[in-house]
């Protein structure tokens, strides 16, 4: 019988590792993955030439856009500005800022899910508003798309992410901080593919 109760011991252990923070106080593990799903899936759809932005399909990429992975001290200094519970712009220059506010009527009980919500309606710009080109533009960052470029920019590797619950607990504030900063006028988004021919 001592047999039988093992499995059953090695599995809450395991769970309980997956569901440890990645970094000190941080997020757990599995709402970082679903984070950095959200990323990735934008930036391999884009990579793969079948990303369509408003009917628009969009030119692959000339090499894959890398992976996105965490990074501990933006998510840090994510958190630091959610928790100031303001839309503020972004201080820092080095880092590319993106930030959703979640207002309710209803008090929220957990943050759990609402970064990768938030990441989901960034991705989702470039659908609402198209992407008339890779290049990022004046008009480009006009069109309301900045978070969806950031979040798609071929150069940056870094994310960390922070959300604080606001107005008693009516809203949350979500901030997602990049490394390198994206965005750079007049540079593109990601390297094309040279047409064939």
């Amino acid at each position: 019988s001592t047999m039988l109760g093992l499995p059953l011991l090695l599995l809450s252990v395991s769970t309980a590792v997956s569901a440890q923070a990645m970094c000190a106080k941080g997020l757990n593990k599995s709402e970082i993955k679903s984070i950095l799903q959200v990323h990735n899936n934008l930036r391999s759809q884009i990579s793969s030439g079948k990303f369509v932005a408003k009917g628009k399909t969009m030119p692959g990429a000339a090499k894959p856009i890398p992976n996105i992975t965490w990074d501990c001290k933006l998510e840090r200094a994510a958190a630091a500005v959610a928790a100031g519970c303001k839309i503020v712009p972004n201080k820092n220059k080095a880092q590319g800022q993106n930030m959703y506010f979640f207002n309710g009527t209803a008090v929220l009980t957990t943050t759990t899910g609402q970064i990768a919500s938030a990441a989901g309606i960034w991705a989702g710009e470039f659908t609402k508003f198209g992407w008339p080109t890779v290049t990022y533009t004046a008009a480009v960052a006009k069109l309301g798309v900045s978070d969806a470029t950031q979040m798609a920019w071929a150069k940056t590797k870094k994310v960390g992410c922070g959300v604080a619950l606001c107005n008693s607990k009516k809203s949350a504030l979500v901030v997602c901080k990049y490394r390198v900063a994206g965005n750079k006028l007049n540079k593109s988004v990601y390297p094309l593919k040279k047409a064939s021919g």
